[in-house]
């Protein structure tokens, strides 16, 4: 892999574009935010990096709030909390681990190549799959944005979860996900 100091020029226009779609450059206060998810992640995350580790977190509170869920959406009979369920999905599906590659997927998400082409096409822009996909901002938009998608066509948080994972190529079942959600979510609770 290429290590470069800096984000291709085209990667920071998709990234650009994702921004002011999401309303990114709020001047809402998130460091708290970002500290809780830090918390929240360490003791699972699999990198002693602690630089990588807030550029995860940064990441997942910069989108979490994207994530468009239908209300009915339930997961242990309750509402879905998205920020613990991103979480979840991020670590169920990479383990926390920036350059996962399994298959034809990628990075924290296992953002599919299906996913990445159709991007490129409705942005006419080319994502680089050596670096740009393993940028966290980058990744994380991605798997939102097609989780976005799956969730408009599905009645369940399983049927999504299984479409985007069967995108992915992975295989992981959704008590997996149920499990690790409710570690996550009773961390929260007593945090």
């Amino acid at each position: 892999m290429v290590i470069r100091e800096r984000l291709s020029a085209k990667a920071i226009f998709i990234v650009l574009i994702f921004s002011v779609q999401t309303n990114l450059f709020s001047n809402e206060k998130k460091s708290d935010m970002e500290v809780f998810v830090s918390t929240l992640i360490s003791e699972d995350f699999s990198s002693d990096n602690e630089l990588e580790k807030r550029e995860i977190s940064r990441a997942i509170v910069r989108y979490y709030h994207t994530l468009q869920l239908k209300d009915s959406v339930r997961i242990q009979n309750e509402r879905v909390d998205k920020l613990i369920f991103l979480v979840s999905m991020i670590k169920i599906l990479s383990n926390f681990q920036k350059t996962m590659k399994v298959k034809n997927s990628y990075g924290y998400m296992a953002v599919s190549d299906l996913s990445i082409l159709e991007v490129e096409r409705e942005f006419h822009s080319k994502v680089d799959k050596d670096y740009d996909i393993y940028e966290p901002t980058i990744n994380i938009k991605l798997g939102i944005r097609k989780l976005n998608e799956i969730a408009s066509d599905t009645a369940t948080l399983k049927d999504m979860f299984t479409e985007y994972t069967k995108l992915s190529g992975l295989v992981v079942s959704f008590k997996q996900l149920e499990e690790v959600y409710s570690v996550y979510l009773h961390r929260k609770k007593s945090s």
